[in-house]
């Protein structure tokens, strides 16, 4: 059922401003503008006959679909739901009418705002189809008060076995917080992943069912980078021990003021990261599995609040046909940050929610305009090189891009195990201008390889996503328990970040040129 996500109005490119030049005391004879679609296409004004017939066709339609108020000829069975006046988290998004639009069509009920109250009206021509609308209205209100409340950002603070006492971590503004005191041996990942369990454990609960509420599209992944804190709040000291970080963590998660940045610097670190992993023999049971290697491509462009994404490039074209538009900061459903000062990098897990809409076609003809000429990969070591974007014949959208990012991905299957690991370098561009120098960053990303498809499975009954029993289908294996299979996938993510530590140090060039970083 409709959630209450956002109807944003297609953005397209605008022509010659219209300009008031004022009536300078006298009357001007002027021609009233012709109504146009979003296109910008002229609309042709209906007759006064087809208004009365297009009237009489809506009051047929919102009878049928069981929208406006119900109907006088028919003997219906009324129901009224009440919210209480005191109750503090009220779900603003009941304000929107369409909102209950599904369970109007579903369950054929008429429902009503009562004025001036937080009170509706229910009715329909069935006990069981009346009741069973109250509990689908009574579940959107769940749904609703769930997302209000779990929206923001988990911070937790991932505190790893070798962690002593005595240990202390800097907390600067605009900087990582890091472990100041050395420390000694490896972490033991099962008992790592055994405390992170206890504490998400309430937040897998609550907000996998909020992000099961939603119609839109979800989109799941791991993505490592570092948490840096770029607003500290008035209190917290320079120094904390683990145990104080943990409580500021809470404030941090509450009023914001720390994010976690997955775009890396020193973009020789892909490749030198690449090889190490490859060389992996299945120490601590995690292993790239070589034949399932693949390079891919992936090209965005930003259009103001918006972005439109292509996946996949054949011989230096991309599909058009692929092609998606959605909104550029897409709802974050499911958003923990684990902080893990001891350690390289931090990591973190994101639902986001895309509602995507048509492509212009004038888009579409820009992106084939647009062609990839890829690197070439001569020696052994290289696993990701910065591509080449060639721009064609433009267009009048061309003044309407406002970024270019070209993200080439090398990806591999980890052996034994459901996810995929990419490594991948992207490149942004200011608009169109593809022939000045690209900022570069790099970036490590996990994801099941289900993910995408069992995160927005619908149950054809509630309506719902239906991730199945336990959640089963998302979080996947054997054990009928949930935690203990919500831990494997959390043991495979503290191997893969436990093999990026023990990564031996790059030595750069000194006199090489290193490239920009895109890290804003």
């Amino acid at each position: 059922m409709n959630k209450g996500k956002g109807r944003a109005t297609p953005w397209v490119p605008m022509g010659d401003n219209h300009r008031n030049h004022g009536n300078h005391g006298h009357h001007q004879n002027r021609q009233p503008q012709e109504p146009r679609d979003q296109w910008g296409v002229a609309k042709k004004m209906a007759t006064a006959k087809a208004q009365v017939n297009d009237k009489r066709l809506e009051a047929v339609t919102n009878k049928e679909s069981y929208l406006g108020e119900p109907p006088t000829d028919r003997e219906l069975i009324r129901a009224r739901y009440v919210l209480a006046s005191s109750w503090e988290v009220y779900p603003l998004a009941l304000e929107d009418p369409a909102i209950l639009d599904d369970i109007r069509k579903q369950h054929r009920v008429w429902i009503t705002r009562v004025r001036e109250t937080q009170a509706w009206d229910i009715h329909g021509e069935s006990a069981s189809g009346l009741q069973e609308a109250v509990h689908a209205f009574n579940q959107t209100v769940h749904d609703l008060r769930l997302q209000k409340e779990l929206l923001a950002t988990v911070l937790v603070v991932q505190e790893s076995s070798r962690v002593t006492d005595d240990a202390r971590i800097s907390v600067a503004p605009n900087s990582r917080p890091e472990v100041t005191t050395p420390l000694s041996g490896s972490s033991d990942i099962k008992r790592t992943a055994g405390k992170l369990l206890r504490t998400l454990r309430p937040h897998l609960l609550n907000s996998t069912e909020c992000a099961m509420s939603v119609d839109s599209e979800l989109r799941m992944r791991v993505s490592f980078g570092e948490v840096k804190v770029f607003v500290k709040h008035k209190g917290t000291n320079n120094v904390l021990t683990y145990d104080e970080f943990t409580e500021a963590a809470k404030s941090f998660s509450i009023r914001g003021g720390i994010g976690l940045f997955d775009r890396l610097n020193e973009l020789e670190l892909s490749n030198h990261v690449i090889k190490h992993l490859l060389a992996l023999e299945g120490d601590n049971g995690l292993r790239l599995d070589h034949n399932t290697i693949r390079r891919t491509y992936a090209l965005t462009l930003g259009l103001q609040w918006k972005e439109v994404y292509v996946e996949g490039c054949a011989n230096g074209s991309f599909d058009t046909s692929r092609a998606k538009m959605g909104i550029a900061c897409p709802t974050k459903w499911l958003n923990w940050v684990m902080a893990t000062p001891d350690m390289r990098l931090d990591w973190g897990i994101r639902a986001d929610a895309y509602d995507f809409e048509t492509v212009p076609d004038g888009i579409a003809q820009l992106i084939n305009e647009l062609s990839l000429i890829p690197a070439i990969y001569e020696e052994s070591g290289d696993f990701l090189k910065p591509g080449q974007m060639i721009v064609g014949q433009a267009g009048p959208w061309k003044d309407k891009i406002s970024e270019t990012r070209l993200k080439t991905t090398f990806a591999v299957e980890l052996l034994g195990t459901p996810y995929m690991l990419e490594i991948s370098i992207t490149q942004i561009w200011k608009g169109l201008k593809t022939r000045s120098q690209a900022k570069l960053a790099w970036g490590i990303q996990l994801y099941g390889k289900h993910w995408d498809s069992a995160m927005n499975q619908v149950n054809p009954h509630t309506r719902r996503k239906d991730w199945g029993e336990g959640q089963k289908n998302v979080w996947v294996g054997t054990d009928p328990d949930l935690g203990r299979r919500f831990q494997s996938f959390l043991e495979v993510v503290l191997q893969l970040q436990q093999h990026v530590e023990d990564v031996p140090p790059l030595v750069l060039e000194e006199d090489g040129d290193l490239p920009i970083v895109a890290n804003e």
